[in-house]
């Protein structure tokens, strides 16, 4: 029985030393779960510090990217409108080019019509002063036969009248 109360007696104080050792335990578990809580939030407050900078990052670039392409988007049209307007100029430089060489041509051809029709009228003017001084040739040359014959019918007259006798 001696030994029935020294092992009721070791197995007592091995529970107690069980259940000393189960707070202590529990106490330094606590303290630890504690600490690892808090290393946790402190752990999780900096991912999401970390989160929020990588998305104000993240917000950033993308704001600047959009910002850069809407800039490129700008360019690009000014260019194409510089380009469509530089075209739209060369255009109607080479349509006024194209009426300016038309206008020549018409006034060169008109200049040439109106020689032409100088060059008729001068040799026109020329044919008629050419029959007028015919005609007056021809008038005076009558004129001369004329008198001629008169001349030459009143000698003859002369010339009979004288035989006559």
């Amino acid at each position: 029985m001696k030994i029935r109360n020294a092992n009721e007696a070791v197995e007592l104080y091995r529970e107690k030393q069980i259940q000393q050792m189960k707070s202590k335990t529990w106490s330094t578990k606590y303290s630890e779960i504690q600490t690892l809580k808090l290393e946790l939030e402190t752990g999780l407050d900096l991912w999401r510090k970390q989160v929020l900078s990588v998305q104000s990052q993240s917000i950033r670039k993308a704001e600047e990217r959009a910002r850069r392409e809407l800039e490129q988007r700008r360019e690009k049209l000014a260019e194409e409108i510089k380009t469509k307007v530089k075209r739209c100029e060369e255009r109607r430089k080479e349509k006024n080019k194209q009426e300016e060489a038309k206008i020549q041509n018409m006034k060169t051809k008109l200049k040439i019509k109106e020689k032409k029709v100088e060059q008729i009228l001068t040799a026109r003017e020329a044919s008629v002063n050419r029959a007028r001084m015919m005609a007056e040739t021809t008038a005076r040359l009558r004129e001369i036969i004329r008198t001629q014959d008169l001349s030459c019918l009143l000698r003859e007259e002369r010339h009979r009248s004288v035989s006559i006798k």
